[in-house]
């Protein structure tokens, strides 16, 4: 798929069963692995062999280790080979005659001692690589999987957009022309509120099943553009705008239409605002409806692309993606927060 996903040959050296595949790929990896430099090279060490496989015979309990073996040692990381030759045994065959400590010439490796001196030399360019690689990670892993962020991008415009066209209209119905059922209407869409999401995903998901909508945004956006809370709120700031100016409106010959786009929205701007952050927080934030409704990877959101990243990332990488995913969440609610602010404390003066 792209340049991360190359997955380099496996190399098991420290097994005494495993032997080097005779395949072009593995031979091209020698090769590749001569060009590096040593700080890329990971030796092989008799003494870890040693260690892993006393650790095995002795199922991981280091007190059951014989005195003989153990002499000085206090844990299996600090076992050290015996002097004279090891048991064969333990060993793969390939490190008998030859091995890192044999080449070396000594029976420790100053292993240690050059990666303390590097870690000194080079503290503000390994602050930089811990610091940031995580990051660079998800945003490799973001850019590999491009669609994630253009289709999160699509479907939070539509669901603002439909959300902001659907409620107004049903709420000035409701306040503009009262009925009879205006109160058993209110009182069904705050039952809506008293039942999570997750009530309706398998009826919505069958409806659009019938409907052929799946792996659609139409199956992400109908199914949320009407809201409960939403028209329930606006009806209440429509009944509060003052009749005089639905009035004059009338008397001066204005239709309907032009009294709802002149007069309400125009007030009601701030809770608009409002109700379009929720909005956005609302698809933004969605992961299991999105995941149930669009199972085709071309219709994924972030939410679902991180979800799946999680099955091959380690958590320091799950917690970086998170915190780039909160960013534009706290951008817009910085952006709009004034505006909200603005409408819950103050009048709307314009």
């Amino acid at each position: 798929v792209g340049f991360q996903t190359v997955v380099p040959p496996n190399e098991l050296w420290e097994r005494k069963t495993w032997k080097p595949p005779r395949s072009a790929k593995f031979e091209e990896w020698l090769k590749f692995k001569e060009t590096l430099g040593p700080e890329f090279r990971l030796p092989v060490r008799l003494t870890r062999i040693y260690q892993e496989a006393i650790r095995v015979r002795y199922q991981n309990r280091f007190s059951s280790v014989p005195s003989d073996i153990a002499r000085s040692a206090t844990s299996f990381e600090t076992l050290r080979v015996p002097p004279g030759s090891v048991d064969r045994k333990l060993v793969p065959e390939r490190y008998w005659k030859s091995n890192a400590e044999y080449q070396w010439g000594r029976t420790e490796m100053p292993i240690e001692a050059d990666e303390r001196q590097y870690v000194t030399s080079h503290p503000a360019e390994i602050r930089r690589e811990f610091a940031g690689r995580n990051f660079g990670y998800v945003v490799d892993y973001v850019l590999l999987n491009g669609r994630a962020v253009l289709n999160t991008a699509i479907f939070c415009l539509l669901a603002i957009a439909t959300q902001l066209i659907v409620n107004p209209l049903a709420a000035y119905g409701l306040s503009r022309y009262p009925i009879k059922a205006s109160g058993a209407i209110l009182i069904f869409l705050l039952a809506t509120m008293a039942f999570p999401a997750e009530v309706g995903m398998i009826p919505s998901f069958l409806l659009l099943k019938d409907l052929g909508l799946l792996n659609t945004f139409a199956a992400l956006v109908l199914p949320t553009a009407a809201s409960g809370y939403m028209i329930f709120l606006l009806k209440g700031f429509f009944d509060s705008l003052p009749p005089e100016l639905f009035e004059a409106g009338s008397l001066d010959g204005a239709p309907e239409w032009t009294m709802l786009w002149r007069i309400a929205l125009p007030l009601s701007r701030p809770v608009m605002g409002y109700l379009a952050l929720l909005a956005f927080m609302g698809a933004y934030s969605a992961f299991i409806y999105a995941f149930l409704v669009a199972q085709d990877q071309k219709i994924w959101t972030l939410m679902v692309w991180i979800y799946q990243l999680q099955n091959s990332a380690p958590r320091a990488v799950m917690m970086a993606a998170l915190s780039l995913a909160a960013i534009p969440t706290l951008v817009v609610f910085l952006c709009a927060q004034r505006a909200v602010t603005r409408g819950i404390v103050l009048p709307d003066d314009r």
